[in-house]
């Protein structure tokens, strides 16, 4: 069995109305992980695509993360699991404090510590088979996106595991390697840069599956669309 997995930082459709997200509703058998997408399109897509669909608000509401399951799947279980902040609303202390050393010391990044940040955790059936999907959307701040990696490794707890999203980190980076040595989750290919001349987003795995291909594809964000072949093993 072969699974097409995606994941699309949409950008909110600052540009405009996107048409690569029009076809990615379209295609039936892909599994789609999408970040910072507008609450207009967010209720739209839960509007046409019904139970395939799990929304969660981010960045108080401003913007959602999306996961899309294939048709024919369902899923077991959903749940939030809030990285940053407390219920997705107030920053946890270390946060604030972060935040705060960073305003002092007069650098940009000091904002991030404001906008809560969560990963999407599922458990879902698809042709007899169950296993856990993940979407998420990490600090661009690294000190902030650090502490981050300690819940999200908490949140996977079953072997046959697909995390993607917008990671803010490159494969060199010394706390995202770390984290994948921890989770035991490995990269489906190297598509090149995704944004800004850097590889950030990633489709990671773990347990019965095997990398059959990646690649990217343009919209109107300014990241690239990353999709993967994934071949499902008995």
């Amino acid at each position: 069995m072969e699974l097409t997995a995606v994941t699309y930082n949409t950008y909110r459709e600052r540009a405009g109305r996107d048409p690569l997200l029009k076809c990615l509703m379209r295609e039936p058998e892909a599994l789609l992980c999408l970040q910072e997408v507008s609450p207009a399109r967010a209720l739209g897509m839960c509007s046409s695509l019904g139970r395939r669909v799990f929304l969660t608000p981010v960045k108080h509401g401003v913007q959602f993360l999306v996961l899309v399951i294939p048709e024919g799947a369902r899923f077991l279980e959903r749940r939030v699991v809030h990285l940053n902040s407390r219920g997705g609303l107030l920053p946890e202390p270390w946060c604030l404090r972060r935040g705060m050393n960073l305003r002092r010391a007069g650098t940009r990044g000091w904002t991030d510590a404001l906008e809560p940040r969560a990963v999407q955790v599922a458990c879902v059936a698809w042709r007899g088979r169950a296993m856990q999907v993940a979407n998420t959307h990490l600090p661009y701040e690294p000190g902030l996106r650090r502490r981050c990696y300690t819940p999200l490794e908490g949140a996977l707890d079953l072997e046959d595991a697909i995390l993607a999203g917008d990671f803010n980190a490159v494969p060199e980076d010394l706390f995202f390697s770390d984290f994948l040595r921890a989770t035991g989750l490995v990269s489906a290919g190297d598509p090149g840069p995704t944004h800004g001349g850097r590889r950030i987003d990633h489709i990671l795995f773990r347990g019965r599956f095997r990398a059959l291909g990646c690649g990217v594809e343009r919209g109107r964000s300014d990241h690239l669309l990353v999709r993967s072949r994934l071949e499902v093993l008995p």
